[in-house]
């Protein structure tokens, strides 16, 4: 006998005692099976080549519906026989099911409480963590909030709440954490004097301002910073000798401004009084700006 179709013993073991099930596959037997394959053989051979015509079409109709009513009859024995043929399967799948099920409704209710004390435990080790990695931060000269919130999942250090998680292990962990922050820290602050040193040349000071070139050390290297810097002075410097040369090409003929390339009136000419106060060093500054963008002015008392 083929041993997929043996009976099988089994069991389920509950509060150590071992409750039998027996397991016996179910058995078809189709004994002409061979005989009606013969048939549909030779029926769908005479007519795999078959080709409808005009004067077969009305025939050829009647051929087809019988062809789907023998189709349709095999489909629902064959559905009908498999569905008896499992019943007991799934009987058997239901019962269990509820048991599982019913199982598990008590288990996640105690779930919930061992969940609460659980938590308590952690919170009450977040707290102690807090207070025994409070001096190990300052050592570093860095801020413990830099952990973040330990307490949740996606925390790197979450880990530490667990029981298992010794204390010699989060200090290891941490002193080694908050050095390599203070590392980072130290370089960015050596990062940022080059960068202001650099800015505080007189050349760049009054071309560009430093707080965009400080914030991109947060995601650049310190080179790329200065690299950018440099480009960016050359840009305004660019800038400026081309609005130099079109200022150079405008000229004040009476209320009216005048491109002397084009002959073009490019505006009219604008007055305004301005109280402006500060030292002689800003107002030198001041007029020179004046003047490098052909601005008029004079003084009025």
């Amino acid at each position: 006998m083929n041993k997929i179709n043996e009976a099988k013993k089994d069991m389920i073991t509950f509060d150590n005692e071992k409750l039998p099930i027996n397991l016996e596959p179910a058995k078809i037997d189709f004994p002409k099976y061979e005989e009606l394959k013969k048939r549909v053989d030779r029926l769908t051979d005479s007519l795999k080549d078959y080709v409808v015509t005009e004067d077969s079409y009305e025939q050829d109709k009647k051929t087809r519906a019988e062809l789907n009513r023998i189709q349709k009859t095999l489909s629902k024995k064959r559905i009908d026989i498999f569905n008896e043929a499992i019943a007991p399967a799934n009987e058997f799948k239901q019962q269990v099911s509820q048991l599982e099920k019913q199982i598990k409704m008590v288990s996640d209710k105690i779930g919930e409480g061992i969940k609460h004390y659980t938590d308590k435990e952690k919170e009450t080790k977040f707290q102690e963590i807090k207070l025994r990695l409070g001096n190990l931060a300052l050592k570093h000269n860095v801020s413990i909030q830099l952990l973040g919130d330990i307490r949740k999942k996606d925390n790197q250090f979450n880990h530490w709440l667990n029981k298992s998680c010794s204390w010699k292990r989060i200090e290891i962990e941490a002193e080694n954490f908050f050095k390599s922050e203070a590392e980072k820290a130290t370089a960015k602050a050596d990062a940022q004097k080059v960068v202001i040193d650099k800015a505080n040349n007189p050349l760049f000071k009054s071309a560009l301002p430093i707080s965009p070139y400080l914030e991109m050390l947060d995601y650049k290297s310190l080179p790329d910073v200065l690299n950018q810097m440099d480009n960016d002075l050359e840009s305004v410097k660019k800038q400026k000798k081309q609005q130099k040369k079109a200022m150079q090409d405008i000229k004040k003929y009476g209320d009216q401004y005048i491109d002397t390339n084009t002959g073009e009136v490019v505006d009219t000419v604008h007055s305004m009084t301005i109280k402006f106060s500060g030292t002689i060093e800003q107002f030198k500054a001041l007029l020179q700006y004046a003047e490098s963008n052909n601005i008029s002015y004079e003084r009025v008392k």
